[in-house]
C-alpha cells in the first residue's frame, strides 16, 4: 500500500471524537516576555530533581488520577540549549501558559502540571523543574504554590504506568483476519468539531457500497496493535447499527497531540485510518481494501468535504 502525503489530509469528514476539553488549550506556541500573568510570579518549583535522560511521549497529555478533584493536565517543555535555574524555568512555565496560551484556558478546576528539562551537564544528569497550577471552580488561577497534598497526588500520577485498555487484548474475536496496519497515516494541525463519538452515513454510494465513517480520539498515545483494535471494536461492536447490505466503513483515529520534532513547540494529531469492507451478501473482506477501493472512497469524501 502507498503512503502518498496527498492522502492525509482527504480522508476526513465532518464528524469526529474531541479530545477532552481540557485539552483544547494546549497548542505550544513561541514565548513573549514583559507580560503581566493574572497570578503572582513565584520562582520556586513544586518539585526540582534530576534526571539521566529526557522523556518520551506526547507534549502534551491527559493523566489518568484518583488523587485529585479535577483533571490533570501534563506538558513536558525541553530547554537542551541552555542549563536552566529554576527562575529560568519558571518564567518559561509562565510565559507558556499566561502568554503563549493566555487566550486559552482548560476545565474548571483542573491542574496544570509543566514540567521543565534543561540541558545535560557534564556527566549527563539532566535537571528536572515541576511548576503546578491550579484553575479553580470559578473559572480563575490560584495563586502558586497549590497545597502539598495535591503535589504529592499529581507526582505520584505522573509515576504511573499508562492505564491497560481494553483494546490491547489479544483474544478478541473478529469477522476477519486481524490486521494491525492501517490504510494510511498522518498528521493535522486541528481537530473539527463535534464530540463524543459519530457515525455518519451518506447517501451517495462508492462503488456500489454505502460509506460510513467513524471519528473518535484518544488521550492515551497507543502502539500500533492498540490503535487497530479501537478501530476493529468500533465496527464490529456497533455492526447491528450499520447499514444493511454492501459497505464501507471508514475509521479515522486521532491520537494525542504531541511534538512536531523533538522538543519542538509545534503540536499535531496523529491519525490513522482503517478501511472495512462489507460485501451484499453481508461478507466482511480481509483488510486492507485494494488501491482501486481506497481510491475511490478517498475521491468520495473529498466531493463531501
Amino acid at each position: 500500500m502507498r503512503l502518498n502525503p496527498a492522502r492525509y489530509s482527504l480522508i476526513r469528514c465532518a464528524a469526529i471524537a474531541m479530545l477532552a476539553a481540557s485539552v483544547a488549550f494546549l497548542s505550544l506556541t513561541s514565548h513573549t516576555t514583559g507580560e503581566t500573568y493574572p497570578i503572582p510570579f513565584e520562582s520556586e518549583p513544586d518539585w526540582q530533581t534530576n534526571v539521566q535522560q529526557y522523556p518520551t511521549g506526547p507534549v502534551a497529555q491527559l493523566v489518568p488520577n484518583n488523587g485529585l478533584k479535577g483533571s490533570l493536565i501534563l506538558i513536558r517543555l525541553i530547554a537542551k540549549s541552555k542549563s536552566l535555574t529554576a527562575e529560568d524555568a519558571a518564567r518559561i512555565a509562565y510565559n507558556q501558559l499566561f502568554v503563549s496560551n493566555g487566550a486559552r484556558s482548560p476545565g474548571p478546576g483542573s491542574f496544570v502540571a509543566i514540567v521543565i528539562y534543561g540541558r545535560p551537564d557534564p556527566a549527563g544528569s539532566i535537571s528536572e523543574f515541576g511548576f503546578v497550577f491550579r484553575h479553580d471552580s470559578g473559572n480563575s488561577w490560584e495563586p502558586r504554590p497549590v497545597a502539598k497534598r495535591d503535589v504529592a497526588a499529581i507526582r505520584s500520577a505522573l509515576q504511573q504506568p499508562p492505564e491497560p485498555s481494553n483494546a490491547t487484548s489479544t483474544a478478541r474475536d473478529y469477522p476477519i483476519p486481524f490486521n494491525n496496519n492501517a490504510d494510511y497515516r498522518g498528521v493535522v494541525s486541528t481537530l473539527p468539531l463535534n464530540m463524543p463519538f459519530s457515525v455518519l452515513t451518506g447517501k451517495s454510494r462508492v462503488l456500489d457500497h454505502a460509506l460510513v465513517v467513524i471519528q473518535m480520539s484518544t488521550d492515551q498515545a497507543l502502539s500500533y496493535t492498540q490503535t487497530a483494535r479501537y478501530a476493529y471494536l468500533a465496527v464490529f461492536k456497533n455492526e447491528r447499527r450499520l447499514p444493511h447490505g454492501a459497505v464501507y466503513i471508514v475509521v479515522n483515529i486521532y491520537g494525542p497531540p504531541t511534538s512536531y520534532e523533538p522538543g519542538g513547540s509545534v503540536l499535531v494529531f496523529p491519525k490513522a485510518g482503517y478501511i472495512f469492507s462489507r460485501d451484499s451478501g453481508g461478507r466482511w473482506k480481509p483488510r486492507p481494501v485494494s488501491e482501486k477501493e481506497l481510491d475511490a472512497i478517498e475521491a468520495a469524501l473529498a466531493a463531501a468535504d
